[in-house]
């Protein structure tokens, strides 16, 4: 009997430090989110400011967003195609973030040996602002040739899905 008695004792301290483990956990990413919801209007507020706040240099010309664009808030368009127009990117976000501008253009296919797309982006107030550029196509075109123009849609957006 006085065996039972140990190793019923044992278990439930075990299951009581579990329990007391698991509690912690569970109040820990609770906290964690009351912050991030707190926080949020001021980061919101950061981002659209930055967003609403950077210019590219002469040449881009504003236009409208696509009407189901997920990302971008802001449109440009250029006579250029994706890698001219990274250099320009990188040092348009690179003072905008908390953290230096990365880009590339790796990962996108290419036409005519160029590639179609380029991105950039940077993390401020620990939410991701990035620019895309893509090559504009030509929808009516008859020819597979002409498909793809020599212009670039330039894209600028930021996360902001709340917490």
């Amino acid at each position: 009997m006085r065996t039972g008695a140990v190793v019923a004792g044992a278990l439930i301290a075990l299951a009581s430090a579990f329990a007391g483990v698991y509690g912690y956990g569970v109040a820990r990413e609770a906290w964690t989110h009351v912050r991030a919801e707190r926080a949020w209007p001021d980061q919101r507020a950061r981002l659209e400011a930055a967003v609403a706040a950077v210019e590219l240099p002469d040449g881009y010309r504003r236009v409208d967003c696509a009407a189901d664009a997920v990302v971008e808030q802001r449109c440009w368009r250029v006579d250029a195609l994706p890698d001219d127009v990274l250099p320009d990117q990188l040092a348009t976000l690179d003072g905008v973030g908390d953290t230096g501008a990365v880009g590339d253009c790796d990962g996108t296919p290419t036409w005519r040996g160029r590639p179609v797309g380029c991105a950039v982006s940077t993390i401020l107030a620990g939410r991701l602002l990035g620019a895309t550029a893509f090559r504009d196509v030509d929808p009516d075109a008859s020819h597979p040739d002409d498909v793809v123009l020599d212009s670039t849609l330039v894209g600028l957006g930021a996360d902001l899905t709340p917490p």
